[in-house]
């Protein structure tokens, strides 16, 4: 009897053992993906804020160039043009190159 009692008591510690880590590993793999949510839910913020702040700065400096550039309706710039001709001079000095510059 007393032998029975004593695999019997063998049997319930390994099973309480083994139920004790099974209830282990199932809260590692439920903070694993806790950890993993909360990591994709930052970076999904920090991408969302870093877009927000180039469309903000776009639209900023899209504005201040258009004020800074805007033609004033009042400045027109104009030339009066006269008959005339165009000419043009080429000189060069030195010697001739006396092998061509690529072979067929």
């Amino acid at each position: 009897m007393d032998m029975e009692n004593k695999d019997g008591a063998l049997q319930a510690a390994e099973e309480e053992t083994r139920q004790r880590d099974e209830e282990l590993f199932d809260s590692l793999k439920r903070s694993k993906k806790e950890r993993r949510k909360k990591r994709i839910r930052t970076i999904a913020i920090v991408v969302g804020v870093l877009a927000a702040v180039l469309i903000a700065a776009v639209l900023i400096l899209r504005r201040q160039v258009r004020v800074n550039f805007a033609m004033d309706q009042g400045e027109v710039l104009s030339a009066t043009v006269e008959r005339g001709t165009i000419s043009t001079v080429v000189s060069g000095s030195g010697m001739p190159d006396m092998e061509p510059p690529f072979e067929r």
